[in-house]
């Protein structure tokens, strides 16, 4: 054992990284007694300021680390490891950062479409998004397994199924084996398809590809994740007003579906195309809602009922009603002219 942490420290010591330097002695004890070790060194990585880019033994020293963190018991160390893989991902060499992606997608795939944890796989979707942006390129993996995996695919692509963890003999064991596909998983599948989406600047390329000719699909766990990859794409700042018709339809198509789960993810990504861009595509957003307020199915009277509140709210500034954080007599908040004219425009 003791040679073993000579070996190691013979490894530190060709470490080229200063800030990584500094913590050899937490790294050592980390590397020989994980169990025990693994937060404190996270904990220090993640306080420590870097001045310098990681080199590739400064990252053979840490790669252990977050994957034993990743893969650690507590949600909040799942979470600081995964913090921390997307953050060094981009203080890191091209080159190196490929090995990294070898190593750490598997797992960052694990935490953002699996963990039970919202926070961790919220933390895991944004590192994936981080690793793909150090490398600018997509792996070509990544892309299908997320889509399969958020889509509930019964035939997952012969690269492998995130869920059922089958990989090809290239990728070797899948470390997903087992795990049960659910509506959290489809949401982790989808805000990850986003984040590396919206990384690429191929965000309306996934949304018209992947998510809109999914609406209608015969399984309904298929249209629930086309309708949560709508929900996490519409925060993609480059939206095109052509789109967003596209989007809303698709949007109203999801609110009249006979299952309950899809009519609340669609009802969800109504509300959050709305928000991220009812003052911009206010011209395109208010006639359609207008027009599914007259709708035959209920539902969607209701659903489009809820939405133009919601857009309304947005361009008026508005407050709810009961959380006013001003004194009530001061209607400011409740409309004016301007507003009136943006509305009539």
């Amino acid at each position: 054992r003791e040679t073993a942490r000579e070996a190691l420290g013979e490894v530190a010591n060709v470490a080229k990284n200063p800030e990584i330097r500094n913590l050899k002695a937490v790294l050592l004890d980390a590397l020989c007694e994980p169990a025990q070790c693994t937060r404190l060194a996270l904990d220090s990585l993640l306080g420590r300021e870097y001045a310098h880019a990681l080199d590739a033994a400064s990252i053979a020293l840490v790669m252990p680390i977050l994957v034993r963190g990743m893969r650690d018991r507590t949600a909040d160390t799942r979470r600081c490891a995964a913090v921390l893989a997307g953050n060094l991902a981009l203080m890191t060499a091209t080159g190196v950062t490929m090995t990294m992606t070898e190593a750490l997608q598997p797992c960052l795939e694990d935490a953002a479409v699996v963990d039970a944890s919202p926070d961790v796989r919220r933390a895991a979707a944004l590192a994936l998004g981080q690793l793909v942006a150090s490398i600018g390129d997509l792996p070509p993996t990544l892309l299908p397994r997320l889509a399969g995996a958020a889509l509930a695919s019964p035939n997952p692509p012969e690269i492998g199924d995130i869920i059922s963890g089958k990989f090809t003999a290239q990728h070797g064991e899948g470390v997903l084996a087992g795990a049960a596909q659910g509506t959290s998983e489809r949401s982790g599948a989808a805000q990850a398809l986003a984040v590396v989406a919206i990384e690429l600047n191929i965000g309306i390329k996934v949304i018209r590809e992947t998510a809109i000719p999914a609406v209608t699909a015969k399984n309904a766990a298929t249209r629930q994740g086309a309708q949560y990859i709508m929900r996490y794409l519409s925060q993609c700042p480059d939206l095109d007003t052509s789109l967003v018709p596209d989007m809303l339809e698709a949007n109203v198509v999801g609110l009249a579906d006979d299952s309950d789960a899809v009519r609340e993810v669609a009802l969800l990504a109504g509300k959050m195309l709305v928000r991220h861009h009812g003052k911009a595509q206010l011209a395109v957003l208010l006639p359609n809602l207008e027009a599914q307020l007259g709708h035959n199915e209920w539902r969607i009277r209701a659903s489009a009922a809820v939405l133009l509140g919601e857009l309304l709210c947005l361009v008026g500034d508005a407050r709810r009603v009961g959380f006013a954080e001003i004194d009530l007599d001061d209607d400011a908040g409740l409309g004016d002219h301007e507003v009136a004219d943006a509305i009539r425009q």
